[in-house]
């Protein structure tokens, strides 16, 4: 019984003890967060494309007979539903597209003419571009 007793008064006495020391005299902790912007004036963005084309199955959305200006850099942008190759004829650029992830082709337009831009896989002309 005397062992059973001095258990209890031991465990109250800690118990006592964890409540004293969580008492409500503890200072909160606090953080403070900086946020820094840049004025959009300063902010790098890259170049838009300025044609883009999207493939799904044999549907193509955006292609076409396009026209630029001789000595333009031109930035096409296809997004194909499968992997391929993309192939701008005549300036003979290629570039490998994953099924999905926009790919985007940029080149001088320094040749005049009109060349086909296909996905050379499939065989499938996307768009015609007359470079004058």
């Amino acid at each position: 019984m005397h062992r059973v007793l001095l258990t209890m008064i031991g465990l109250v006495a800690c118990g006592l003890g964890f409540t004293a020391c969580g008492g409500g005299d503890a200072t909160p902790v606090t953080t403070q967060q900086v946020i820094t912007t840049t004025p959009e004036a300063e902010v790098i963005r890259p170049p838009q494309p300025d044609f883009v084309v999207l493939v799904v199955g044999d549907t193509i959305s955006g292609g076409g007979r396009k026209t630029v200006k001789l000595g333009t850099t031109v930035r096409i942008q296809v997004v194909s539903d499968a992997k391929d190759e993309l192939h701008l004829h005549g300036y003979d650029r290629k570039v490998d597209l994953v099924a999905g992830r926009p790919v985007t082709l940029t080149f001088v337009a320094d040749v005049p003419g009109i060349f086909e831009v296909e996905l050379e896989s499939r065989s499938l002309k996307l768009l015609d571009l007359v470079v004058r």
